[in-house]
């Protein structure tokens, strides 16, 4: 910054590359008169007008070199140059108010009275101040303005909280109102007659700025969403949540939850209601966990036409983790499904069933690892197939094991895993790349064998990539004759035959 004059009288300050910075007039050390602040560009982006113990400030910002609406300032200060008095802001347009920004009573620097004035660019408060601390009521608003031309064809406003202060801190009632609603003034309304129709969100007691007491909240037209009781800004007693009494697809949403708290934190009962006061959930909590036992709702539905029900899981909950059997069903006549929990894992035995209480399949888990399935015939007395399940890094061995009239068949099959392992999907993925016959997704590896009906063994041996290796066993009951074969690679190295009843060769 250069300057060409440093006593009193007019003073012209430059930029390095000698544009002019700002212009102003002193005397006895002290500016009066007009003061005006340019941009690199010479384009005017202040000015402040320095009378006996007031001053008059306009603010200019440009976008794509032409002037947006500007602030202007006025007020009164003290011989300290304090504020002091009566300050007003306007944002105007082509020298024409376009709105009132500010209006505030100040005593030494120091908001007191009843102050108007803007927080960011899109909220306005009106407010008690003592000695610049927030003292007595307080109202907050929501701003949005339209402008057409140079003139505004709506100023729409409106309130998002009211209530009152203490030394800056909340105090009594406060009230707040859905923020996300703008609407312009009515033609021939008032302020306060376009704020009766606003909608609250919720409303309450602070007490040196913290919740304490009941608190209500509430959705779209004014309807009670909640109730919550609260202690030094903690939820503390019982809570309840509403829902909207309609249906859906047959079954009637919930509309009333139940949910006790201590020092911020659940504890207690809690409970989980539809519009026919039908009870859905129901549990206790520990200090924000599930504890104990628990039922919990499930809504079915094949599609969105579908008219749907609801199920239930019932079983008991350690630290917030499932522990033990869970019982899934529509009612208790009906199970639909039975599983067993460690430490929230699965771990054991899962069965599905049917209709009749009759299995359909089971899964077997060690901490939350699948390791075997057993699915059942329709009856639900007999296993067709069964699938023992080891999971490697790139591959998954399984031993496939399936039931018919002439007995049991087991092959070990190396299937490729080419995603996460999914218990409902297993099934369908392995008898979908058996079928493939494509050995880069799945193949034999490791031991066959077959028994009769009664049980008898009837072959034994090593299949590898759908080849024969090493020693192959083979039974011929009605004969009496045992069988022991070498292979390589499906090639026969060596054959040996003996009676079986007395494992003679012959």
């Amino acid at each position: 910054m250069i300057r060409d004059n440093k006593e009193d009288g007019k003073v012209i300050e430059y930029f390095e590359n000698g544009i002019k910075e700002s212009e102003y007039t002193t005397k006895n050390g002290k500016k009066i008169g007009l003061f005006k602040a340019y941009d690199e560009q010479g384009r005017t982006i202040r000015e402040l007008n320095y009378k006996e113990y007031i001053i008059e400030s306009k603010r200019f910002e440009y976008e794509n070199d032409e002037k947006k609406p500007y602030l202007k300032e006025i007020g009164s200060y003290n011989s300290e140059e304090e504020r002091d008095g009566m300050w007003y802001a306007f944002q105007l347009k082509n020298d024409i108010i376009i709105d009132t920004l500010v209006f505030a009573n100040f005593i030494k620097n120091k908001k007191n009275g009843l102050c108007k004035h803007r927080v960011g660019n899109d909220s306005l408060v009106i407010a008690d101040y003592d000695s610049d601390i927030l003292s007595g009521g307080y109202t907050l608003y929501k701003v949005q303005k339209l402008y057409v031309g140079d003139q505004i064809i709506t100023n729409g406003f409106f309130k998002t909280a009211e209530g009152s202060y203490k030394e800056n801190f909340k105090i009594g009632k406060w009230i707040y109102y859905d923020s996300g609603f703008i609407r312009a003034p009515i033609a021939g309304e008032t302020m306060g007659e376009g704020l009766k129709r606003l909608v609250k969100t919720s409303e309450g007691d602070y007490f040196n700025d913290k919740k304490n007491g009941k608190w209500l909240y509430y959705h779209g037209n004014n309807i009670l969403n909640a109730e919550a009781n609260y202690s030094d800004d903690l939820q503390d007693g019982m809570t309840k949540i509403y829902y909207r009494e309609t249906k859906k697809y047959g079954v009637y949403e919930p509309i009333n939850e139940i949910i006790n708290f201590r020092e911020g934190k659940k504890n207690g009962e809690y409970k989980f209601l539809d519009s026919t006061k039908t009870l859905l959930s129901s549990g206790n909590y520990k200090n924000d966990l599930k504890e104990g036992k628990w039922i919990e709702y499930n809504i079915v539905k094949k599609d969105s036409t579908d008219k749907g029900y609801y199920t239930y899981d019932e079983g008991e909950y350690e630290n917030d983790k499932q522990e033990g059997e869970w019982i899934y069903y529509k009612d208790k006549n009906k199970i639909l499904m039975t599983i067993n929990y460690k430490d929230g894992r699965y771990n054991g035995k899962t069965t599905f069933w049917d209709e009749n209480s009759k299995p359909q399949l089971t899964r077997y888990f060690i901490d939350g690892k699948l390791i075997e399935i057993q699915v059942y015939d329709k009856e639900g007395d007999n296993i067709i197939k069964a699938y023992d399940i080891e999971e490697l890094s790139n591959f998954i061995r399984c031993n496939y094991t399936y039931f018919s009239e002439l007995g049991k068949f087991s092959q070990v099959y190396l299937v490729k895993k080419d995603k996460e392992l999914k218990p409902h999907e297993f099934i369908n993925d392995f008898e979908t790349k058996l079928s493939s016959n494509d050995n880069n997704l799945i193949y034999t590896s490791g031991q066959s064998v077959g028994y009769s009906k009664e049980g008898k063994l009837l072959y034994s041996g090593d299949l590898i990539q759908n080849l024969r290796e090493s020693e192959w066993t083979f039974f011929d009951y009605p004969q009496n004759v045992k069988l022991k074969i070498n292979y390589f690679r499906d090639k026969v190295l060596k054959e040996e035959y003996t009676f079986i009843d007395k494992n003679i060769p012959f």
